[in-house]
C-alpha cells in the first residue's frame, strides 16, 4: 500500500460500527430531550472523535505522531513562557500594566485584566499571608491551565522523553498556578521519577536500601500533598466548598438515573440540589467538577466513553509493566476531579488511546510504548 494512505484493520472497523450505535442510543435516550444544539453535540462528540481516530492512524501510518506531540508541547511552552513572563513583571512586580480590561461570565459575570490578550488577571490566592496572582495564562481558572499543562508534561517525559531537569519548567509553571491538585499531580510525577530512576541504577532489584528509600519517598510525597491540600482548605475554603458541593449535588442528581443519567445538559436536575445561595444572582452555579457532570448528565452509560479505554488501557500497560501506568492513572485522575469532559483536547486523548488499544498487538508499529530496554539517560536523568 501507497506511503499516506489510510489502511483499516478489523478492529477499528469494528470499532467505528460500535461507537456509531453506542452514539445513536446516546443522542435518542440522553440527548434529543434537553441538547437544543444538536447539531453542535454531533459534530463534537461523533465527527470528531471518528476524525481524530482516522487522524492518528494516518500519523502513524507515516511516522508522523512523535511530530505532532513535539510541535504540540512547543505549543503550549510558548503559552507558559508568556504566561510566566506577565505574571513575574505584570501581576507580581507590577512594571507592566495591563492593556485592558475584559468581562467574563464564569458562575458569575466579573471584569478582569488583559496583557495584550495573551495573558488574563482571574483569580487570586492566600501565600504565607499574602494576596497574589495566580497564574491562570488564557485560561479563566487555574485547574484548567494546570491541565493542559499537566498533559504536556507528561508527553514530554513519557513519550518525547525529556529528562527531568527539562520538565522542570513545567513543574514551576503549574506551581504559580496555585492549584491544589496540580501541586499534587507535580509530587506524584517527581515522586514515581525519582523512584524509577532509582529501580533502573539498581537493576530492578528491591534491595533492602532500595526499600527503605522508596518508603521515605512515598511519605515525604504524601506528607507534602496533605500539606498542599491542607493550605488550600484554609487560604481558600470557599473555593474547596463549591468543590465539595458540587460532588454533592452531581451524586445526588446521578442517583436519582445511575444509568443513564437525567438527560444531556440538564442542569436543572443538578440545580434541584443546590444551595438558594449559589442560585442567586451573584452566586456561582457553575459545575467545577468534572466527573459529576458526566454521570449526572448521562449516567454510567456516558461516562464509559471516557473511563473505560483509560481503565483497559491501564490494564494493557500493568500486564507489560509499562512506565504509561502512572499517565493513565494522573489521565483518570485529571478526568474525574477536573472539569475536562467537554474539551476538544480530552476528546482527542481518549481518542488517541483507543487508537493505541486498537493497535496493541502490532510489535513493529507500536508507537506509545516504549522498548523495555530503559538505559540511564531516559527519565529521571
Amino acid at each position: 500500500m501507497n506511503k499516506g494512505m489510510v489502511s483499516f484493520s478489523n478492529r477499528h472497523v469494528y470499532f467505528y460500527i460500535g461507537y456509531a450505535i453506542y452514539f445513536s442510543v446516546l443522542i435518542f435516550t440522553l440527548v434529543y430531550p434537553y441538547e437544543q444544539n444538536m447539531k453542535a453535540f454531533i459534530v463534537r462528540f461523533l465527527v470528531l472523535p471518528f476524525s481524530f481516530l482516522l487522524y492518528f492512524i494516518f500519523l502513524k501510518k507515516n511516522n508522523g505522531v512523535h511530530s505532532f506531540f513535539r510541535k504540540f508541547s512547543l505549543l503550549i511552552h510558548i503559552i507558559a513562557v508568556v504566561a510566566l513572563f506577565f505574571w513575574i513583571f505584570g501581576s507580581l512586580l507590577h512594571w507592566i500594566n495591563a492593556s485592558s480590561s475584559l468581562v467574563i461570565n464564569w458562575g458569575t459575570t466579573y471584569k478582569i485584566p488583559s496583557f495584550f490578550g495573551v495573558y488574563f488577571e482571574t483569580q487570586n490566592m492566600q501565600v504565607f499571608g499574602q494576596t497574589i496572582v495566580r497564574n491562570t495564562a488564557i485560561f479563566t481558572e487555574p485547574p484548567m491551565f494546570s491541565y493542559i499543562i499537566i498533559i504536556t508534561l507528561l508527553g514530554d517525559l513519557f513519550y518525547l522523553k525529556a529528562g527531568f531537569r527539562d520538565i522542570g519548567f513545567l513543574f514551576i509553571v503549574i506551581l504559580t498556578s496555585g492549584s491544589a491538585f496540580g501541586t499534587s499531580i507535580v509530587v506524584l510525577i517527581a515522586a514515581y521519577c525519582y523512584v524509577r530512576r532509582l529501580l533502573v541504577a539498581n537493576g530492578y532489584y528491591f534491595t533492602r536500601q532500595v526499600k527503605q528509600i522508596i518508603s521515605i519517598t512515598g511519605c515525604i510525597s504524601i506528607v507534602l500533598v496533605i500539606f498542599v491540600l491542607y493550605n488550600r482548605i484554609v487560604n481558600g475554603g470557599g473555593s474547596v466548598s463549591i468543590h465539595m458541593q458540587d460532588f454533592v449535588c452531581g451524586y445526588q442528581a446521578w442517583i436519582n438515573h445511575p444509568f443513564i443519567g437525567n438527560g444531556l445538559n440538564n442542569f436543572q436536575s443538578i440545580a434541584d440540589h443546590m444551595s438558594v445561595i449559589r442560585l442567586g444572582s451573584n452566586g456561582n452555579s457553575g459545575i467545577s467538577s468534572g466527573i459529576v457532570y458526566v454521570l449526572a448528565y448521562g449516567g454510567i452509560y456516558w461516562a464509559l466513553f471516557y473511563i473505560l479505554p483509560i481503565l483497559l488501557d491501564l490494564k494493557y500497560n500493568l500486564m507489560k509493566k509499562s512506565d504509561f501506568v502512572i499517565v493513565d492513572i494522573i489521565f483518570l485522575l485529571l478526568i474525574i476531579f477536573v472539569e475536562v469532559y467537554n474539551l476538544t483536547l480530552t476528546l482527542l486523548l481518549v481518542m488517541l488511546i483507543w487508537q493505541h488499544l486498537l493497535d496493541k498487538d502490532d510489535r513493529q508499529l507500536n508507537w506509545v510504548h516504549r522498548r523495555k530496554s530503559i538505559s540511564n539517560t531516559e527519565i529521571g536523568k
